[in-house]
């Protein structure tokens, strides 16, 4: 290939670099005037699950509300899990698939009712309320279908061309005058403008039972993961500035195991304990009390 056309091939890649470059910002510009324009029903949305909060498998009109609005979406889902849990789809059905999870019970705690936090959408039922933000996790999940819904066309439209959309650039080249004039050379230049949708399945996990209970054990007991590869969920943080995203380094979730362990010892006089085994098995029960971890929410 000769220096002219290796440089016209160049040029070119300069010249569509920027374009899809901005694709992707566009796509995104898009995504972000679509949410703010949602606002409204978002509020009220979240209003509504605030107002009417419900403890730990007891989710029944909360998961009502929800089944509602994936309704008016045309989203498909599957439900009960779990007695109140919902597992929604939208996309292709095949792989890769992604979830996302939301929590939608409520804390078994009285509203405030000072002047100071007086407000019109205040939990309505006594000894409940949502003080760790399931109301806005649930909402948050809503309008994240709702997106997702919006641009289902173009996942399946893109999937069904084989996960992409080309632009295909032949580039026949004249042979320099070294080489037998029977050969010729060719360049086939293939630009991928798929990577501004998503491809494959996102399942929505609208989870019972966060606090104090076992909401995530029985939706995976029930299959509700599925074949998913990942799964992501978000919490609301009030020291975190509106319109951020804040993340940290390090460990975020334990594991849980189990094992036995059988200590043997001597017995001993009154008198001495200290020569006794059984100060071992103290150090030992101190040792598990100080490094507990919470069960499994």
């Amino acid at each position: 290939m000769g220096c002219d056309s290796i440089a016209h091939v160049v040029l070119l890649l300069l010249l569509l670099g920027p374009c899809l470059c901005s694709r992707e910002e566009s796509s995104a510009t898009q995504i972000l005037s679509s949410a703010k324009k949602d606002r409204e029903w978002l509020v009220s949305v979240r209003r509504k699950i605030h107002e009417n909060p419900e403890l730990r498998f007891e989710e029944y009109n909360t998961s009502a509300l929800i089944r509602g609005e994936l309704d008016k979406l045309g989203i498909s889902y599957t439900h009960p899990l779990a007695k109140t849990g919902i597992v929604a789809e939208i996309g292709t059905g095949s792989g890769p698939v992604v979830a996302l999870r939301a929590d939608m019970d409520a804390l078994p705690l009285q509203a405030p009712t000072t002047e100071l936090v007086e407000w019109e959408h205040k939990s309505k039922i006594d000894g409940k309320m949502h003080g760790c933000g399931h109301d806005a996790h649930t909402t948050m999940l809503l309008g994240a279908a709702k997106l997702l819904s919006q641009r289902k066309h173009k996942l399946k439209h893109v999937y069904n061309m084989r996960k992409s959309l080309s632009l295909s650039l032949s580039l026949s080249l004249s042979p320099p005058p070294s080489l037998p004039p029977s050969l010729s050379l060719s360049l086939s230049l293939s630009l991928s403008l798929s990577f501004t949708y998503l491809l494959g399945t996102v399942r929505l996990l609208f989870q019972p039972a966060e606090e104090e209970g076992l909401g995530a054990r029985e939706m995976i007991k029930v299959g509700a993961l599925g074949d998913a590869e990942v799964i992501f969920g978000m919490h609301i943080d009030h020291e975190t500035p509106t319109g951020s995203i804040a993340s940290r380094s390090g460990p975020f979730l334990a594991a849980v195991c189990s094992f036995e362990a059988r200590i043997e010892g001597k017995g001993g006089d009154a008198a001495e304990p200290t020569l006794m085994q059984i100060q071992y098995l103290q150090h030992h029960i101190q040792f598990w009390h100080c490094n507990s971890s919470s069960q499994e929410n």
